[in-house]
């Protein structure tokens, strides 16, 4: 998830004289949400749907400088992690399979039937 440069997005919506809570009701995001993800010291990371309607709302209306402005509110260093790999959100876990089925089972009409095993 990406963080933000919370003091040029501070700086960003004062140039349009709007305060947090005017560019949070713009962007159709909570204001606490929008004061925790952009707070200068330990921000919260956000997801890139609020990242784009930031910039979205910073825009005014312009689409064609969406992306540019996406680019430069997100903080550089959260592109990518220590260990150089990009920032994907994690894969959801895989559900674990139950036990193998039983093999020594028949079907007849009335449903399976148990197949005595052979002892050796």
């Amino acid at each position: 998830m990406p963080f933000l440069n919370g003091p040029l997005v501070r700086d960003l919506a004062a140039e349009h004289g709007w305060d947090l809570a005017a560019l949070a009701d713009r962007a159709g995001i909570p204001l606490r949400t929008l004061q925790n993800i952009t707070r200068e010291h330990d921000p919260d990371p956000t997801t890139r749907i609020r990242l784009h309607n930031l910039a979205k709302a910073l825009a005014k209306g312009r689409t064609s400088a969406v992306p540019e402005l996406m680019s430069r509110i997100r903080r550089p260093s959260s592109a990518t992690t220590n260990d150089g790999v990009p920032d994907e959100p994690p894969q959801q876990p895989t559900r674990p399979k139950g036990p193998a089925r039983r093999q020594d089972t028949e079907t007849t009409k009335r449903g399976p039937k148990r197949v005595a095993s052979v002892a050796a």
